[in-house]
């Protein structure tokens, strides 16, 4: 996972897809990435460009991270889904909550 702060954005870049095979070390990486930046960051942009699949346990970490942002009065974004991630973002009608944004590429 990449991160970079960027003004007062971190943002947040998984490099795999997000499932409950590595969710306890892709929470620690969140988890740090914030703990890492909180004093500079009031929005978080999670770009999904290279995550093709998450299931169900990634999708409540994904929540757990808004939720967070939500906390701590911050902004919160999704941006480069790919259609996948979109298609399920939409069936849990968080498309809107994420403010899913930018252009998706093929599945």
């Amino acid at each position: 996972m990449k991160y970079e702060l960027k003004g007062n954005v971190l943002e947040i870049s998984p490099e795999e897809s997000i499932l409950s095979t590595i969710i306890e070390d892709m929470a620690k990486l969140f988890k740090d990435a914030v703990d890492t930046h909180h004093a500079d960051t009031r929005q978080i942009i999670l770009n999904l460009d290279s995550v093709e699949t998450i299931d169900s346990q990634g999708l409540n970490l994904l929540i757990g991270l808004y939720q967070e942002c939500k906390n701590r009065k911050w902004g919160f974004q999704v941006v480069e889904c790919t259609d996948n991630v979109k298609w399920l973002f939409s069936i849990f009608k968080l498309t809107e909550v994420f403010g899913v944004a930018g252009e998706s590429t093929p599945a």
